[in-house]
């Protein structure tokens, strides 16, 4: 396993926007900045310069379109697991304070009434993602992996790369009741045995994200904690694990857009295969997911073809 502790440090630095002139692939970076309405997305899709050489034809424009449906679907995606009594056990345990939690949402007109419903009351609903939902549901999860009790997070690489509490993932929750370590895997939720967790090392180990060339296994950052505990309520409810690498390719697909976009391009301009068509597994693998996999075998082959690349792709911030 390819370790880079330093990767997720608390200090992140943002990428700097530039200004771009407005070209015909410019168009389809619009149509998507809208599909995804105010997701952090659209603000790269207005900043970023875009290489190109020629304007691109009306029907790749449409080819394009159609891919962003496939990579961020307008329905969101669901899977066959509910909220159940997270919300309220994470309350209740310290790891959220509600209070800082909506804060958090004021900016962009406060939290929806049935996402309060899931951090206040038990919830009968499944998990959903969506456009609208992403960043909740990303700190539901984040919340929830670093509270559900793994050795994963005991006796993995949290612990052996040094102080667990200064990771982006742990040192970056910064809207829990108590001193993470009051809540840092302390619970165990959702009924996990060590045959369980085992299942869920084999998986976690297979299961990258374009931020960091770290595993789901060494979950230094939100994005990887999310991820973690998306695997723990899957693996618990006994769901199989072709249904849990879908689920993982869809959910980091809404909080890693452009990258997910970009190597959806890449499979079906370069390897001539739908989206559809290609393996979550193989997708989330370190060759592809990963931050220096993207780059070598994605990005620097789209640069072949730039009127086709975005410059710069923009991931999901590693706080909260």
């Amino acid at each position: 396993m390819d370790i880079n502790p330093q990767n997720q440090t608390l200090n992140n630095p943002d990428q700097t926007p530039k200004n771009s002139k407005l070209t015909a692939i410019g168009a389809w970076m619009i149509i998507i900045g809208l599909a995804l309405g105010g997701f952090s997305i659209n603000k790269y899709f207005k900043t970023h310069p875009i290489k190109s050489q020629n304007d691109t034809p009306k029907e790749q424009l449409i080819v394009i379109e159609q891919i962003l449906k496939e990579v961020i679907p307008d329905d969101g995606y669901e899977i066959n697991a509910k909220w159940g009594d997270i919300g309220p056990n994470l309350i209740k345990s310290g790891t959220i304070d509600l209070e800082k939690f909506k804060e958090l949402y004021l900016q962009d007109g406060g939290l929806k009434s049935n996402e309060l419903a899931i951090l206040e009351n038990a919830s009968d609903s499944n998990i959903k993602i969506t456009k609208e939902n992403a960043h909740f549901v990303l700190n539901l999860l984040w919340a929830f992996g670093l509270a559900q009790q793994n050795k994963l997070l005991t006796k993995g690489d949290m612990i052996k790369y040094g102080d667990y509490k200064k990771f982006a993932s742990t040192g970056g929750w910064t809207i829990s009741a108590k001193p993470i370590e009051e809540f840092y895997s302390k619970y165990n939720w959702v009924n996990l045995d060590s045959k369980k967790e085992e299942r869920i090392k084999n998986i976690a180990e297979n299961v990258y994200r374009p931020c960091c060339n770290n595993s789901t296994a060494f979950p230094d950052c939100n994005h990887g904690m999310a991820a973690l505990g998306l695997i723990e309520i899957m693996v618990a409810g006994n769901t199989p694990e072709d249904e849990i690498y879908e689920a993982l390719r869809y959910f980091n697909s809404f909080w890693f857009s452009s990258s997910y976009l970009e190597m959806a391009i890449y499979f079906k301009q370069v390897k001539n295969k739908d989206w559809s068509e290609v393996d979550a597994k193989e997708i989330l693998s370190k060759n592809y997911s990963s931050s220096g996999g993207w780059a070598k075998n994605i990005h620097k082959e789209l640069e072949k073809t730039p009127e086709f690349l975005p410059k710069n792709p923009e991931g999901g911030g590693c706080g909260v």
